[in-house]
């Protein structure tokens, strides 16, 4: 019995992150053209990452959450052209 409980419980948390999750942030933010910030308190900085659908900066850091936000949009803008060393994760 515990084998079968372990198995739907794998069964949901794949529904639920794998398809749930994907469709709330696209329906939310991609399918806008927006763009999804998430925000890393680690107390005395900021760690930011942005994503537009496409691609994914993360590591963008600040003394405030507007300018990691600032940071991280840059970076993402910037992440087309050559001269960027960016981290870019495409899915």
């Amino acid at each position: 019995m515990d084998k079968i409980g372990e198995h739907l419980y794998y069964l949901w948390e794949l529904i639920w992150y794998g398809y749930v999750i994907h469709f709330w942030d696209w329906f939310w933010y991609y399918r806008r053209g927006k763009i999804k910030f998430t925000v890393y308190d680690f107390g005395d900085y900021y760690n930011v990452s942005a994503s537009n659908g496409r691609l994914i900066v993360y590591n963008a850091y600040g003394s405030t959450i507007e300018e990691a936000k600032k940071m991280a949009l840059w970076r993402l803008r910037n992440s087309n052209s050559d001269k960027s060393s960016a981290p870019i994760r495409i899915e």
